[in-house]
């Protein structure tokens, strides 16, 4: 559990005396153990003893100050991992210790693993060595000026030169250029570069290039390749995002990553192996994203419900003191639904983990991808359903934490600013939503003809809700009730999608082409595949509470947050409830009574459950989230670092304003 030395404030140390279960104990089970949360800990103690990782003052910095300290410390997590001999899951510790998002870090993070997973035998015994001892430093170069999620509208060029078994890397349009790849701009010396593979006048698609594009002792960009970074961005301050462009660039026919794609010296393109394993590799991407949308949704529920639970303002009654803002109903709404929806993402991500661990032993045992599909649909719908409500609720609480919450040092800015990029990456969320929607739309269409379903999350697709009546009466029932809270999520999912098929199936009889009508209904199909993901993401965190090995006390606090994460949902998407008849305006009623009911009952647990996360101080780098709660202090201190405030009179004083009071 992270300390103070400190005195710790009064009110804060009342709220950790009223939770009803043992921190310590939920810290373990969210670590994966008693063994994981001390070695974690061990880690992350070692590492913020040492200076390079004192971020205390890096609100000051500048975007040059900025990249310098994201790759020392890359550097320096390097040299202790050779040091300690770390294994993989201890360097992914000391990486978590770095606020930053740097470009060292997408090398070993994408550009190392697109090797391993892209790369014969051959060529990983040639490049992976290079990466290792840094020789060779490497960004994935995807992304195009003109492009983003659509890769077949790609336009970089391979194209294959057989009399000098060569491939010459061309960027034949402005909107070619490489674009946003992290760590393109400064840091990395070669390049993962996807592009349109051309041999004997055929495109044979997309294939991954290893190009080199900066000397390995000069630094400087080779022949032909003009590159830099494409500038200032909302966050990612210490990452090198960068363009490329390749002006007739050749590299020889091995730097072709040819696992599952070949090009034979005499031009001969052919296919190996299952190349739709590389969408294997999106959905464990995916499931990481899931990851990282809990460590920074937990982190801004730790500033935010600390700081609710230390800042005083108004009154209930006159004769009474200033009152917790986290008493105020108002603020618990604002808080505690993500309090509830942080623990769902929880379990969400360690399902998606044991489903994808389950899916590659089959991959390896027996080479069945059957379930691929449906591994790609959920991971799809997850990583956007996830990141968006991680988004939505960093946004929120930094309002929730009033002025001082849009203060750099109260931490909130940075996560938000940071974060965005997730609903982006790896997928923007709308394209990802349309793909879980495909995979709806087929699986519906295989229902109404009577064949199976792909997984029983998907079952609600084949049973029959026309005389389906919800017959929830009370407020005891409605709580208890797990089954008939399902049925609503279900029948909600079943009536967006068997609506939205309808409207496809109408649109074609009317002579529309499949592809007018797909796009005449696209944002019903989004909201048809949010209503799925939102049913997996309830079903899923009620089985998760009911089989995780813990204590009756935290399995009885982990339910009400379950219960409150279902309700909260009904109640907030009340109009897609009430259209499909899932209940009836008196039981939606109910449903508001119970959340009210819920809000005070998850009331005396809040910080012991953000307590739980048990995110290092150094970590968290929040004046408003500290642990002793002295947030006031804690804000004048940091006022007294500011830079600006090193001389008592500022230069533009007498550069512009005397000069101006002196004229008039």
């Amino acid at each position: 559990m992270a300390t103070s030395k400190s005195r710790v404030n009064p009110d804060l140390q009342k709220e950790r005396s009223t939770g009803a279960f043992n921190v310590e104990q939920l810290t373990h089970l969210l670590d994966g153990g008693s063994r994981k949360t001390r070695r974690r800990r061990e880690i992350e103690n070692l590492m913020f003893s040492i200076p390079e990782f004192d971020d205390r003052d890096s609100i000051f910095n500048s975007r040059d100050e900025s990249y310098e300290r994201g790759i020392a410390k890359c550097i320096k997590i390097k040299q202790l991992t050779r040091q300690y001999r770390w294994p993989v899951e201890d360097m992914h510790r000391a990486m978590s210790c770095i606020n930053q998002d740097t470009g060292l870090f997408l090398h070993e993070e994408v550009f190392v693993p697109t090797i391993k997973k892209l790369g014969t035998d051959e060529q990983k015994d040639k490049w992976l060595p290079l990466a290792e001892n840094f020789e060779v430093i490497g960004a994935y170069a995807q992304t195009e000026l003109g492009h983003g999620t659509f890769l077949r509208g790609l336009e970089t060029t391979a194209t294959y030169d057989e009399s000098r078994e060569e491939f010459i890397i061309q960027s034949p349009t402005l909107s070619a250029r490489k674009w946003w790849p992290g760590g393109l701009g400064k840091t990395s010396n070669h390049v993962v570069a996807m592009a349109q593979l051309i041999t004997k006048g055929r495109n044979c698609g997309m294939q991954a290039f290893i190009v080199p594009i900066r000397d390995k002792k000069t630094h400087l960009p080779l022949p032909g390749i003009s590159v830099g970074d494409i500038g200032p961005k909302m966050g990612s301050r210490s990452n090198d995002h960068g363009y490329l462009v390749f002006d007739h660039v050749h590299v020889p026919r091995d730097n072709m990553l040819m696992k599952y794609s070949k090009v034979s010296r005499d031009g001969i393109f052919s296919r190996s192996g299952d190349d739709k394993m590389t969408y294997g590799t999106m959905v464990q991407i995916r499931a990481q994203i899931i990851g990282i949308s809990f460590d920074n949704l937990t982190k801004a529920l730790t500033i935010a419900v600390r700081y609710s639970s230390v800042r005083r303002q108004s009154k209930m009654k006159n004769s009474k003191p200033e009152c917790q803002i986290l008493d105020f109903q108002t603020q618990q709404y604002k808080l505690f639904p993500y309090l509830a929806a942080v623990y769902a993402i929880w379990f969400a991500s360690r399902t998606l983990d044991v489903q994808y661990r389950d899916f590659m032993e089959a991959v390896q045992t027996s080479g069945n991808t059957n379930r691929l599909p449906l591994l790609h649909s959920q991971s799809s719908g997850l990583k956007a359903w996830c990141t968006d409500l991680t988004l939505e609720g960093i946004g929120i609480l930094l309002r929730a934490c009033g002025g001082h919450g849009y203060l750099q040092a109260s931490g909130l800015p940075n996560l938000l600013s940071n974060f965005i990029p997730m609903t982006i990456v790896e997928g923007e969320n709308t394209v990802l939503y349309l793909q879980t929607a495909r995979f709806q739309v087929k699986q519906y269409g295989r229902a109404v003809s009577g064949l199976s379903v792909a997984d029983q999350s998907l079952d609600y697709l084949t049973q029959d809700w026309t005389s389906y009546s919800c017959p929830l009466s009370s407020k005891d029932q409605l709580t208890n009730s797990k089954a008939a809270i399902l049925n609503m999520y279900k029948k909600r999912a079943f009536y967006l999608i068997a609506k939205v098929d309808k409207r496809l199936r109408s649109e074609v009889e009317k002579g529309q082409s499949p592809e007018t009508a797909w796009n005449n209904c696209l944002v019903e199909l989004i909201q048809a595949a949010q209503a799925h993901i939102h049913y997996y993401m309830v079903q899923n965190c009620y089985t998760g509470v009911e089989s995780v090995d813990t204590t009756t006390d935290i399995r009885e606090v982990l339910l009400i947050l379950c219960q409150f994460f279902a309700i909260y949902g009904i109640s907030k998407c009340s109009g897609d409830f009430l259209q499909a008849s899932c209940l009836s305006p008196a039981q939606l009623e109910l449903v508001k009574a119970v959340e009210r009911d819920l809000l005070a009952s998850i009331r005396p647990n809040a910080v012991s459950l953000v307590d739980a996360f048990d995110i290092h101080e150094m970590r968290l780098n929040s004046a408003l989230g500290c642990y002793d709660g002295n947030v006031y202090e804690k804000l004048v201190e940091s006022a007294s670092r500011n830079p600006l405030n090193k001389t008592e009179v500022h230069p533009s004083f007498y550069k512009h304003i005397k000069p101006l009071q002196a004229n008039l």
